[in-house]
């Protein structure tokens, strides 16, 4: 999966809820990716409502906004003559994984796939600095840097709101 039309095939339902925008430069597609395939084998058969709110660049690196349901856990009493039973599982999140769990550890591959993208070039995914020309941050090589000091850089989206 290396284009945004492929991951948007398959895990659709990462972009059935509200969104307010999807924004991935080119060089970070592969980081996105790899985050989608991770939260995808992490949910499960049960994808609990999540889907991506706002995917974006801001200070150089990478911002993954995401929601997800939570259907709770199941809560069933019984009463009979011969007494009160209360039943109630421990979650849907997977075994041994409770959902405030589960959201943590979406959380911290969130995290990871953010901090990654503050060493890899928004053009190309190659290893990248901070570049504060013109006061706008972005995470560039230094063939990009060297484009962007000299005007020359294209357009780092790969995929923006149109697609």
């Amino acid at each position: 999966m290396r284009t945004p039309r492929e991951l948007r095939t398959r895990y659709a339902y990462m972009w059935e809820g509200y969104n307010i925008g999807i924004s991935v430069p080119r060089g970070w597609i592969e980081s996105f990716a790899t985050l989608c395939v991770e939260i995808d084998e992490l949910l499960g058969e049960d994808k609990r409502g999540f889907h991506w709110v706002q995917v974006k660049e801001k200070f150089g690196t990478a911002r993954f906004y995401w929601h997800m349901q939570s259907p709770g856990p199941t809560h069933i009493d019984d009463q009979s003559p011969h007494g009160h039973a209360s039943f109630k599982n421990a979650s849907s999140a997977g075994e041994g994984h409770s959902e405030s769990s589960l959201q943590q550890r979406i959380g911290t591959l969130v995290a990871s796939a953010e901090k990654e993208t503050a060493k890899r070039c928004a053009m190309c995914g190659a290893f990248g600095n901070l570049d504060s020309t013109g006061g706008y941050y972005l995470t560039l090589c230094s063939a990009h840097s060297k484009q962007r000091h000299d005007n020359t850089l294209q357009s780092m989206w790969e995929w923006g709101q149109d697609e």
